[in-house]
């Protein structure tokens, strides 16, 4: 989240539901991030094995303004860039 005031009405709209439209009992479960921070989001990503999946699988990047900065992680690619 880019503003922490919107943590609040996110969890009141999504924590502990189910995705209905779906079809699928699966609940929506919040919790704290592992690891925090784009930079070492996109360090942790460049070293998994999810790269290795089809590009389609791979995380995607976007700016702070919200634009994609690139189609999808990949070696080699900077934060930021």
């Amino acid at each position: 989240f880019k503003d922490p005031r919107s943590i609040p009405p996110f969890i009141y709209d999504f924590a502990n539901k189910r995705w209905e439209k779906f079809n699928s009992e699966k609940v929506c479960v919040i919790s704290y991030a592992r690891i925090q921070g784009k930079t070492s989001l996109v360090n942790h990503f460049r070293s998994s094995r999810l790269l290795l999946k089809h590009e389609k699988y791979r995380p995607l990047i976007f700016s702070e303004s919200g634009k994609l900065e690139g189609l999808h992680l990949s070696p080699g690619l900077s934060p930021g860039r």
